[in-house]
This record gives C-alpha cells, sequence and structure tokens, in this order.
C-alpha cells in the first residue's frame, strides 16, 4: 500500500537517522588527541627546561656582577655627595674665597717641628626646615691635621707657637673667626715619639663684603 504525505515539507515529520557508535572512529580520535597532548606537554617541557638553564646562567652573571653593582652604586652616591661640595665649594669662591692666598698663608704659618698631613672642608649637617625640606649643606670650617715633633710637653708648646703663628698671618687668617686645636695625641714615627693634632678653623659667618669679615667680594683682604 503506498502513503501519500500531502503536508507542506516544513511540516512534515523528519525521520531521525540513529547513529551507530561503532560508525565514530573513537580509537582513531583519542590516539590522535591524546599525541597532540604528548607533543604539547614535551614542547613545554622543553621550553621550560631552556628558561630553567637560561635562568641559572643569568643568577650566575649576576651574582658575578656583584662587586661592580656595589662599586657603582658607590660611585654614583660619591659623584652626588662631590657635587654638593663643589656647588658648596664654588659657593664660597663666588664671595672672594682664594685657595691660593689660603694656602700661601697656610704655608707661610708653617713654623719649624710641625709638618701638616691632611686640609679637610667641614660641612654643617642638613636641617629640616617648616616645610619638611632637608637645606642644603654649607662649608663651617676647615680642619688641620698634622703632627708636632718631640713629647708631649713639647710638642704641646710646637701647637700653640703654630696657631698663633696661623692667627698673626692675615692671608689666612682673614677667612676665619677662630683656630682652636680640636684634638692631640701621641703618636710614634720612624720610632720617634710625636704628636698628632687636628686644628679646627671656623669660617666667619657675616656676609661677603661685609667690612667685619675682612675680605672683599673681589677676594682681597682689607
Amino acid at each position: 500500500m503506498i502513503e501519500l504525505n500531502l503536508l507542506p515539507k516544513e511540516m512534515q515529520k523528519k525521520k531521525k537517522v540513529p547513529v551507530q557508535v561503532n560508525d565514530i572512529p573513537v580509537i582513531r580520535i583519542s590516539v590522535i588527541v591524546l599525541s597532540i597532548l604528548i607533543v604539547l606537554h614535551g614542547v613545554i617541557l622543553f621550553f621550560n627546561a631552556r628558561n630553567q638553564v637560561r635562568l641559572r646562567e643569568y643568577s650566575v652573571q649576576w651574582d658575578e656582577m656583584g662587586p661592580q653593582r656595589e662599586l657603582t652604586g658607590k660611585l654614583v652616591r660619591d659623584r652626588g655627595e662631590l657635587a654638593k661640595k663643589l656647588k658648596a665649594i664654588r659657593g664660597i669662591t663666588e664671595f672672594g674665597f682664594d685657595w691660593t692666598r689660603l694656602l700661601n698663608g697656610l704655608n707661610e704659618a708653617v713654623i719649624p717641628k710641625i709638618w701638616l698631613a691632611e686640609l679637610e672642608l667641614k660641612f654643617s649637617r642638613p636641617e629640616k626646615t617648616k616645610g619638611k625640606q632637608i637645606s642644603e649643606k654649607v662649608p663651617v670650617a676647615i680642619n688641620i691635621t698634622g703632627y708636632a715633633l718631640g713629647n708631649s710637653q713639647e710638642a704641646t708648646s710646637v701647637v700653640a707657637k703654630f696657631i698663633t703663628s696661623l692667627k698673626n698671618n692675615q692671608e689666612f687668617s682673614a677667612y676665619f673667626s677662630e683656630i682652636e686645636l680640636q684634638n692631640m695625641r701621641t703618636r710614634e714615627v720612624d720610632g720617634k715619639e710625636v704628636m698628632r693634632f687636628i686644628l679646627n678653623c671656623k669660617l666667619k659667618s657675616s656676609e661677603p663684603g661685609n667690612p667685619k669679615s675682612g675680605i672683599t667680594k673681589t677676594g682681597k683682604r682689607k
């Protein structure tokens, strides 16, 4: 018997064709997926191993560069500190602080049994202002380190004469408000007893060009 379906195609019921599991290549697909996963895992392990090797190499290089890093950091810090000191020194020079005259006066003031070892420019400690900003360091004194030949009593007398000589030398003393002995200790040099001393020479705090300072803006003593 022939059955005719006169309904429109969109209203006609379609017969579902059952899919047989046996028709899907499950094993083949599983093998392919597993192979892909194995390959991906191998690639990941390879790159990870390579990165670990590079990391160890970079770590060794970084450790080897430790002294250079420390030296570089120290140089940067020293450079910054030196720049501040040079700025302060230039500020002194601008209002007539003549290093040539000062050193010449110091040389003329040296007396027998005295020799000098070090000349150090001392700076004030930076202070906090009301706005919580750190003010710049400014030079406040010059420390002179030297040695006096003789025992304690003789050396003390020699240093006292040297201080008097410095105060009497206007080429040197014109820049300072006070010259005083800061420290004195016994030392032995080449088998001889000497006294190591430090003189603190305080810079005048008056403004440049002020008659009380004794120094003009051109660096000449009045």
